[in-house]
This record gives C-alpha cells, sequence and structure tokens, in this order.
C-alpha cells in the first residue's frame, strides 16, 4: 500500500507556508488526465485499426470490470483495513469500492471511444449505485486506509465522471448533483496528504468546479515532487518542504527507508519496492497531466526533469531482482509496473527528449496492465498521444 511517510498535513495548512493564487479562469472540460482531442486522437487510431490502440481497446475484454456485465456492489460505510492485523477480517466494500471506480471509468472510455450508450448507460448506474449509498470509510487498525483509499477511488471517480459529463452521455443533472455532493463531502475531506490523494483533490477540483482548491493543491503539489525524487543539485539529502515535520537530516533518512545512496533520480520509495515507487511516479505523472490540460505545462520544467530521471533510472531495473551495488544495495523488491506511458508521451513524443531506457522498457509492457488501485488503460489514452 502506498503512504508517503510525512506527516498528515491539511491542505490548508499548506497556502499558510506558500503562497497560493487562486485560479481566475475556467476549468477545461474534459480535462482530468484525458481531454477530448486526445481521446479523438485515440478514436481515429481505432478507426483504422492502428497499433497499439487497437490492442490496448482489446485488452478490455480480458478484464471483468471492464464490461458492460460488471455490476456494482455499494455499501453505505467503506472498511479498510490493515491485512496483517486481526481487524483485516473485518474488511468491507474496499475492494468493491476500487473495483467499481475503475469499471465506471473503462466504461467511460468505451462510451468516449465507440459512441455505443451501454457503456454511458453503465457507468452512469455505477455512480448512481454509490452516491445514493455510501455515507463514509472507516478503519481501526491504520486510519491512514481511510485517506488511500479515497485517495485511489476519488481519482478514479473523477476521472471517469468528467469524461461522461461533458461527453453528452445522458447523465441527469439530479445524478451529476448527487455524485458531485459524494465527492465533495465523502472524498474530498481525506485526500489532503500525496500522491494519490494530491491526484485525486486536483480531479475532484476540477470536476466541482472549486478554483481555491485546486491552486491549494497545486502549490502543494509543486512542493511534493522535488520532496518525492532527488536531484543531484538537491545536496546531501533530499529537499524537505515547508510542511514537512522532518527537519533533520536524520529524520529525512528515515522516510527513505534509511538508504542515504541518494542517487539522481532516485525515489523516496525505491528502496522500500518498486511497486509503492511506481505508484508515486504514477500519481506524478497523472497531475502533470491534468496540469497541461489545464493551460500549465510542467513537464519543461525541474519537475519535468525529476520525472525524467526517476523514469530512466528506474526503467533498466523495472522488472525487480539484482541491481548495481549503489542502487538500493543491489536488491529490488516487487516491479514498476506499467508506470511509465503517460510520462513518456509528454516528454519524448511531446518535448523530444532521448529516453532510451523508458523507451525500451514502455513498448515492452505494452498494452500497459491496469492495477487494482487507480491505474488503467495507459497506453490506450496515452501512447504517441500527440493532441
Amino acid at each position: 500500500m502506498h503512504l508517503s511517510s510525512f506527516l498528515f498535513v491539511s491542505l490548508a495548512a499548506v497556502s499558510k507556508c506558500s503562497p497560493v493564487q487562486t485560479r481566475q479562469n475556467t476549468f477545461t472540460h474534459p480535462g482530468i488526465f484525458v481531454s477530448k482531442p486526445q481521446l479523438d486522437f485515440v478514436k481515429s487510431k481505432l478507426t483504422s485499426k492502428a497499433e497499439p490502440w487497437t490492442s490496448a481497446y482489446k485488452a478490455m475484454d480480458s478484464v471483468t470490470w471492464a464490461k458492460t456485465t460488471w455490476a456494482p456492489k455499494p455499501i453505505a460505510t467503506v472498511r479498510c483495513e490493515d491485512p496483517g492485523t486481526p481487524e483485516y477480517q473485518l474488511e468491507a466494500g474496499c475492494k468493491d469500492e476500487r473495483y467499481d471506480a475503475l469499471a465506471a471509468y473503462s466504461m467511460a472510455l468505451r462510451w468516449a471511444l465507440t459512441g455505443d450508450a451501454q457503456f454511458s448507460k453503465k457507468a452512469i448506474s455505477i455512480f448512481d449505485a454509490w452516491s445514493g449509498v455510501l455515507k463514509g470509510h472507516l478503519s481501526t487498525s491504520a486510519p491512514e486506509q481511510v485517506g488511500l483509499q479515497s485517495g485511489w477511488v476519488g481519482t478514479t471517480w473523477a476521472r471517469a465522471a468528467e469524461i461522461i459529463r461533458y461527453t453528452n452521455a445522458g447523465w441527469s443533472a439530479s445524478s451529476i448533483a448527487a455524485f458531485s455532493t459524494m465527492l465533495r463531502d465523502i472524498y474530498l475531506p481525506q485526500t489532503n496528504l500525496s500522491s494519490v490523494m494530491l491526484e485525486a483533490t486536483q480531479g475532484i477540483a476540477i470536476f466541482l468546479d472549486d478554483s481555491t482548491t485546486y491552486s491549494t493543491v497545486m502549490a502543494r503539489f509543486k512542493q511534493h515532487v522535488p520532496s518525492y525524487i532527488y536531484l543531484e543539485k538537491d545536496g546531501a539529502y533530499p529537499v524537505i518542504p515547508a510542511w514537512s515535520n522532518y527537519k533533520t537530516e536524520a529524520r529525512v533518512k528515515t522516510l527513505w527507508q534509511d538508504d542515504v545512496s541518494y542517487f539522481e533520480g532516485r525515489t523516496q520509495e525505491s528502496c522500500r519496492d518498486l511497486e509503492h515507487a511506481s505508484y508515486g511516479i504514477e500519481s506524478i505523472s497523472h497531475m502533470m497531466e491534468t496540469a497541461r490540460i489545464q493551460g500549465e505545462d510542467l513537464y519543461g520544467t525541474e519537475m519535468g526533469t525529476r520525472l525524467e530521471k526517476a523514469l530512466e533510472v528506474h526503467a533498466p531495473y523495472g522488472d525487480g531482482g539484482s541491481a548495481p551495488s549503489w542502487f538500493c544495495k543491489g536488491t529490488l523488491k516487487l516491479t514498476l509496473n506499467s508506470a511509465t506511458e503517460p510520462a513518456y508521451n509528454a516528454l519524448v513524443t511531446r518535448l523530444g527528449k532521448s529516453m532510451p531506457n523508458t523507451k525500451k522498457y514502455t513498448e515492452a509492457k505494452r498494452p500497459a496492465k491496469p492495477n487494482s488501485l487507480f491505474t488503467a488503460w495507459e497506453t490506450l489514452t496515452h501512447a504517441q498521444n500527440t493532441a
């Protein structure tokens, strides 16, 4: 499970430590992770049966929650517990909620790319099922699981709902209002730490047309990226953001798995395991892609450089196992997953950078497989997408 070790800090606290300029202009819709031009680009590739998009779309047929036969399982209180505790046997609705959100996103993409109303109707039925039932989340063994679950599900809900709402899919105003209330009152108060929780906050803010929250979360995001991906210019140890209570080198060391072999492109979680590092990289690339759609291209800034370095240094060892001694003492746990497609497209296809390691890894993993948390169909949406 992904959780940055930084202390839980509210978004309101961020605005106290760095000036936040409230966004004045309106949002681009649909504009969470994928835009209408991007969707139109993919649709044209599917029409001409081009690769890798055709195979990526076909891959949906092998996943149960990407089919219209999927039935949502909403419950009033979702309970997510630590698998290593006795309370885990009391867990309820945790996986169902995540899969239902991923199902809704899959249906939204299918609708946008085919125009087949069976997909939009299924997505809307999933939205309505949850907004009519859900009251909240809890965890007695690991309170941080509430934030994580809200992040994983919130980012997927917002992404899916954004597509359905702004593609003339027939979603009624009353149902949109109920779903908006669910996002605002149940998810948004919990999504305020790092990575996927920041991503969820960004997406929900766009869906709700909440400029103040968007501006605040982007200020926090711009502090998060330098504290999560190391560059040699940072000095003897990684950047400490103003909002963090980890103010000493010793305290920062604990965040970085007690391994001080800081190298260009290493993430805070690389030496924990590659899977968690991939979650962090994914969320950063997702937020940068959304920001680009909304008019702020961060790929050409130092943040983009950090993302580029992280991908290039991890890609040769993405399948885990042995690594050079300087890389987390030569042993890497788990794998990087299919975490590279959106950033690779932005940095190489759009900006023309040379990223040979990432190129090899990305092309070998196509079509990128979905995970069970918040990532799905990224070869379909972002491979070589010039829109």
